[in-house]
């Protein structure tokens, strides 16, 4: 799908803020002159539609067996006590 199109749903899907300005001009005697400026800040909610949409877009949720699960604990804790060694030696 195109990133585009992806994004829009997600701005849609969370919510966002949007900003308008109008502006209003007069004519005088030295030309254009900027009469009235308005600013206009809605707050658009989420949209649950969209929010469902990108729930069914997004890939699923791979989920680890029990050994993936261990291996990568073990993996973590060596790197983990790999970089407590580095500290303890650099202070000293």
């Amino acid at each position: 799908m195109d990133e585009r199109i992806l994004k829009a749903v997600r701005k849609r899907a969370y919510g966002y803020v949007s900003r308008e300005v109008t502006e209003e001009y007069g004519v005088d005697e030295t030309g254009e002159k900027l009469v009235r400026r308005r600013v206009k800040t809605t707050d658009v909610p989420p949209d649950l539609a969209a929010l469902k949409m990108l729930v069914e877009l997004s890939p699923p949720e791979r989920s680890l067996s029990y050994d993936e699960i261990v291996k990568e604990k073990e993996r973590l804790m060596r790197e983990w006590l790999s970089e407590g060694e580095k500290d303890n030696g650099n202070s000293t």
